[in-house]
């Protein structure tokens, strides 16, 4: 088998698999409802929310650059944010699956090995982690009555 064909029916396949998804997905809803909340969105906040979500990932990207650059390797930008936007969708059918699969995207696009790359991750994951606890000792520090007042007020016991 040829290998235009052999992506022709990769493409029919997920596509299939896609339309079977979003059909079983949607069955039991009244497109008319769905329809009339449509129109009622504000659309400045959606268009917002989008440029601010593609900045995000774009910096994502670009920080991941960052790492990769002193292990003597200088990705292009577009291979890091369409793997990073891939790892997003793979995440919500297999989660925490979209780590490997970012890098498994830039090993074939760029030919990083994935040991280079999964490292990159790992360290971008300790960093985010050490950030999170630094800016959660922040907020206990400085907003800790409004939290306690908000727990004793809300918590069930």
């Amino acid at each position: 088998m040829s290998e235009k064909i052999k992506k022709t029916l990769k493409i029919i396949v997920f596509f299939s698999i896609g339309i079977l998804l979003f059909y079983l997905a949607y069955r039991g809803q009244d497109f008319n409802v769905l329809w009339q909340e449509v129109k009622n969105v504000r659309w400045t906040w959606i268009i917002l929310t989008i440029i601010l979500c593609v900045i995000g990932h774009y910096s994502r990207a670009l920080r991941w650059s960052l790492l990769l650059e002193p292990l003597g390797y200088k990705p292009k930008s577009i291979n890091l944010f369409s793997s990073i936007m891939i790892m997003y969708l793979s995440n919500m059918a297999i989660p925490r699956s979209g780590e490997f699969i970012r890098c498994g995207i830039i090993n074939r696009y760029e030919k990083i090995p994935l040991a280079a790359s999964l490292g990159t991750v790992v360290t971008e994951r300790i960093v985010d982690m050490l950030v999170f606890i630094i800016l959660t000792i922040i907020v206990i520090v400085f907003q800790g009555g409004v939290i306690a007042d908000f727990l004793s007020k809300n918590a069930e016991y």
